[in-house]
């Protein structure tokens, strides 16, 4: 039943919602109310064009609300979703004042042209669920012909086909209606072409009136990292006793080339080189005479790394040993089996265009500020090293050095524009073998040692016996500097390889530097240093032009930029009880440890840095026979420090070293270890815009269509004053100015808007 028959006369609104027939105006009726022929034919048309559902159209006007629609038919005739205001209709008297240049052209109420569109066509197609009228097909073909001289003919059959499509919908059975509403939505190809009419378009390139500069800086990445597997068999010296079992493993390693430097091309693969010095204690056979033994050997490694670099950039190789496993084949033989993780840190110069603008154009750009860093300085320089470590009170004298480690942490540092002072230690932990009461005669005989100590000192040696000695020396380091331009942040890193330690006999001394028999450090330390500054750059991410149609290539810019550094001093302690095994212990001989599984991350103004502690202890049972036995440990930490800027979802980075490692025998079950650790923490955050590339003007037929000069815009979610200032190629200040805005102001859903062009 129709709304007619029961004497109820529907809004057009309510027509469109229920798929009821509106009766179209005459060309006649259309002139009076003071509405060109033309527009509504070309509204009329493009609504035919497009076909769409009726579905779509409760989607696009469900938002408005009654009493916008009546609003909108008392003052102007309704051709979809657009209301084409009446000439005679009043408009605030601010509205128009604000542009005094403004035609008496139409005032176009839409949410957008494409919803307009979609709402049109959907119009157009309830239309045809009933027979048309005999004088409306005959004034829609008047207007067909004056205006877009499509033929009445062609435009029947489009009815008719329509029709046909709506009849065999309603007959459809339940099972097929999936299949009506894809025949429903699918577009006719007659319908596609006009929908979107092909037209031709000229590019008109600017090359010679583009305005660009340039920013230069320095990229740090942090590359991808690999890990290569070694596995060696090892002799035994002949001058070493036989073998019974490997007491622990350790090594160093180094590359021989430290940094790679690419060509104009990049490099595809880096070959990376290098050794590790590995130091093997074990116990021999027959350990009377010599309780423990050291072998050192040297491990060449070679690998291809399938990684690409930059052109002219600098990647910087650091190597590190992250497990070792052993296994004795035979007395005279052993196998080792290493695996190493490379990473990379790569440095390149980035030179990108920024667009500006076009020389002579009227443009609109949208520009974004963003930060980087870059890397003012980047130096290493070389330190020698040759410190003493007296002998403390009651340590035996040395005759042979089985194992030591290193440690190098910075302490303090000052960076200058002409200079960076560093001041750092050295943590040194050394086991070594005490000399025999036969070395330590000759020893005397040389007057190496005073006799009033002679007969002290050597009541208090056995044979060989294992003990442990730790030390630091404190160093200080100038590094000449040229920074013109105020810094943002340093990081400063330090190789030890080239250190070594040594039995030292300093000659005749005092009698509390225990006869002048100790260690000594020697060899040379290479310090790095970066310092780094953030550049602040406007770059424009957006641009249109008031009246030609510009169109552009974009281009993806990540920024790295440093948000702050912080330090803290950390503790880990852990009791650690003695395996059944081993029964009671008598005294710890040597400990060390490695830092691993490290994670930091940033959050509400603090840098959260935790790790693991791997912890290796050797140590000598209580028993008759003095047994020497290894224990490992993982002891966690967890700290964190203050850092300004960090905040969630920014990268954080931390150095880690260990400062001190000591121990305390609490009885002879338990051993409580304790570690002192130095945490350097750097947050950097991410910015990624969009870059300007290749802008040029279109040409294209449609450039002279007459446009609506004034528009009332609803806003949608989203929206903003830059995004409603180009889609109608306007600007900002106009907008914010004619509706009272703020230009800081954020665009509410649903804000009423006048755009005047």
């Amino acid at each position: 039943m129709k709304y007619e028959d029961d004497g109820f006369d529907p809004t057009p609104y309510d027509r469109i919602l229920s798929g009821i027939h509106t009766p179209a105006k005459s060309a006649a009726e259309i002139t009076e109310e003071g509405i060109s022929a033309s527009d509504v034919a070309r509204h009329r048309n493009s609504a035919a064009g497009y076909g769409s559902s009726r579905n779509r159209v409760l989607d696009q006007t469900e938002h408005r609300s009654d009493k916008e629609i009546s609003e909108a038919e008392d003052r102007g005739f309704q051709i979809g979703d657009e209301i084409i205001l009446d000439t005679d209709s009043e408009i605030t008297p601010s509205e128009i004042a604000a542009e005094e240049a403004s035609d008496s052209a139409e005032i176009v109420f839409a949410e957008n042209n494409q919803i307009a569109e979609d709402a049109n066509a959907a119009a157009l197609q309830t239309e045809t669920e009933e027979e048309p009228e005999e004088d409306t097909i005959e004034s829609i073909s008047q207007i067909d012909d004056e205006e877009e001289n499509i033929e009445l003919s062609e435009f029947k059959d489009d009815l008719a086909e329509t029709q046909s499509d709506l009849r065999s919908e309603e007959s459809v059975e339940t099972g097929d209606i999936a299949e009506a509403e894809d025949r429903e939505k699918a577009p006719s190809d007659r319908n596609e072409k006009r929908a979107e009419p092909e037209t031709e378009s000229t590019r008109i390139a600017l090359d010679n009136l583009l305005v660009a500069n340039e920013l230069s800086f320095m990229e740090i990445k942090e590359g991808e990292s690999t890990r290569i597997y070694l596995e060696e068999d090892i002799l035994v010296p002949d001058i070493k006793p036989d073998m019974a079992r490997i007491l622990s493993m350790d090594g160093s390693i180094r590359c021989a080339d430290k940094e790679i430097k690419s060509g104009q091309k990049g490099e595809d693969k880096i070959k990376v080189t290098g050794d590790i010095m590995l130091e093997t204690i074990y116990i021999p056979e027959q350990p009377a005479a010599e309780p423990m033994v050291t072998i050192q050997s040297r491990i060449p490694f070679k690998t291809d790394w399938n990684i690409g670099t930059a052109p002219f950039s600098s990647a910087v190789i650091k190597p590190v040993i992250e497990s070792i496993d052993y296994m004795v084949i035979n007395e005279r033989k052993f196998r080792a089996k290493l695996a190493v993780m490379l990473t990379m840190r790569e440095y390149s110069g980035k030179h990108i265009e920024l667009f500006e603008g076009i020389r002579g154009e009227d443009i609109e750009v949208l520009k974004e500020k963003v930060t980087v860093t870059d890397v003012l300085a980047k130096k290493s320089d070389i330190l020698d090293i040759e410190e003493e470590l007296m002998l403390k009170e009651n340590n035996p004298l040395p005759s042979r050095i089985l194992r030591y480690g290193i440690n190098v942490v910075e302490n303090h540092k000052q960076i200058t524009p002409e200079k960076a002072v560093i001041s750092g230690l050295i943590y040194c932990n050394i086991l070594y073998l005490s000399e025999p009461p036969e070395l330590f005669a000759e020893t005397i005989s040389e007057g190496n040692v005073s006799d009033d100590s002679a007969e002290e000192m050597q009541s208090t040696l056995v044979a060989a016996e294992p003990a442990f000695y730790q030390g630091k020396v404190e160093f200080t380091q100038f590094i000449p500097l040229d920074v013109t331009d105020a810094q943002s942040g340093s990081r400063i890193t330090f190789d030890s390889s080239e250190l070594s330690v040594k039995i030292k006999n300093f000659g005749e001394g005092d009698e509390e530097e225990a006869g002048g028999i100790g260690f000594a450090i020697e060899g040379s330390i290479n310090t790095s240093i970066e310092v780094y500054k953030n550049v602040e750059e406007e770059i424009v991410t957006d641009v249109y032009h008031n009246e030609k149609e510009l169109v552009y290539d974009s281009e993806p810019l990540s920024a790295k930029a440093l948000s702050g550094s912080g330090v803290t001093e950390l503790t880990a302690r852990e009791i650690l009880n003695i395996p059944a095994q081993y029964g009671d212990i008598d005294q710890v001989i040597y400990i060390s440890g490695k830092v691993q599984n490290v994670e930091s991350t940033a959050e509400n103004g603090k840098e959260t840095v935790s790790g693991n502690l791997e912890i290796e202890l050797l140590a000598l049972a209580a028993d008759d026979g003095r047994t020497p036995f290894k224990m490992q440990h993982t002891i966690p930490f967890r700290g964190s420090m203050d850092i300004a800027g960090a905040n969630a979802g920014m990268m954080a980075e931390s150095d880690v070293y260990i400062k001190e490692l000591w121990f305390d025998k609490i009885n002879s079950k338990q051993i409580e270890v304790n570690a002192g650790i130095l945490a350097l923490g750097t947050v950097f955050g991410y910015e990624t815009c969009r870059l300007i590339k290749n802008p040029c003007f279109v040409k294209t037929e449609s450039e002279n269509e007459r446009k609506a000069s004034m528009i009332i815009y609803i806003s949608r979610p989203q929206d903003d004053l830059w995004k409603i200032a180009k889609k109608f190629r306007t600007t900002r200040e106009r907008i914010s100015r004619i509706n009272g805005l703020e230009t800081d102001r954020p665009i509410a859903e649903g804000m009423k808007l006048l755009i005047i062009k």
